[in-house]
């Protein structure tokens, strides 16, 4: 008896298959949160590094003009955002000449949340980083930090 040679062809793909891709792409889309977590992180440093920029340069004009280096009840006074989306206060210190920045506003990632950024202002009137007393974790601190 004679029987016909049919070959089927697979229509689809099978289901273990599909496991692996729908795995692949989860522990891909893992990785991309996480990373984007770092990123958005980052950037909410930036705003807090440009509310203390304009700070410091504010506070260097007043103090060029004879007005004393400002307490913190007196930064609004110059015209000196105090706040932002990101950053929940900003304060001074006129023993220390610094400016701190604090990332506790609403919104803010969880990864610098309740964290500081402190500017310290030299004898000689230059700002820079204040390493010491900064609490952000090295990964998300500014450039001009990292010197």
């Amino acid at each position: 008896m004679y029987k016909p040679s049919y070959k089927t062809k697979q229509i689809g793909f099978t289901l273990i298959e599909l496991m692996i891709v729908v795995a692949i792409i989860g522990i891909l889309a893992a990785l991309a949160i996480a990373q984007y977590s770092k990123y958005t992180a980052r950037a909410q440093v930036a705003d807090g590094v440009r509310l203390l920029e304009t700070a410091h340069t504010k506070i260097e004009l007043g103090m060029i003009e004879g007005i004393a280096f400002p307490t913190t009840a007196n930064l609004s006074a110059l015209g000196i955002q105090t706040q932002s989306a990101f950053v929940s206060s900003l304060e001074t210190s006129v023993a220390d000449q610094t400016i701190t920045a604090t990332f506790d506003a609403p919104g803010v990632s969880t990864l610098i949340a309740g964290e500081t950024l402190v500017w310290d202002r030299s004898v000689e009137g230059n700002w820079k980083c204040s390493r010491a007393e900064t609490t952000l974790d090295n990964e998300f601190l500014p450039s001009p930090c990292l010197f």
